[in-house]
């Protein structure tokens, strides 16, 4: 072999080795998810339904309540609105959809991984 093709040879295997080896690397493990449950105890839901946002994202419509003492099981149950969300703050805010200044101001919480966060709108 020539002295030229074992240097071109010795050049591509350090750049090789240089690179992690040749492969590629592995994507990261997906973000850690959690659930944050939305739900209400307002006996009249006002107006008829209540829009929830997550994130300043609309999230759905609540239209019925739950009557105190009960409170929803898990998340995920019927009269809830739950989105699976990473993990970490999260700014949860609603208003009456055929109320004006009807609104429950934007407040954070924190998601846990595999969490269920419950938020009750009073």
């Amino acid at each position: 072999m020539s002295l030229l093709k074992s240097a071109a040879i010795a050049a591509s295997i350090a750049l090789l080795t240089a690179c992690g080896g040749g492969g590629s690397t592995p994507p990261p493990p997906p973000p850690a998810t959690g659930q944050l449950m939305v739900w209400t105890s307002a006996s009249a839901v006002p107006g008829g339904g209540i829009n929830v946002s997550i994130d300043n994202t609309a999230a759905g419509t609540l239209t019925t309540y739950y009557a105190a003492p009960r409170k929803p099981a898990a998340c995920g149950a019927a009269g809830t609105i739950t989105k699976t969300v990473t993990a970490g703050s999260h700014t949860v805010s609603a208003a009456s959809f055929t109320q004006p200044g009807v609104t429950w101001a934007a407040t954070s919480y924190t998601v846990a991984p595999n969490g269920c966060f419950s938020v009750e709108l009073f």
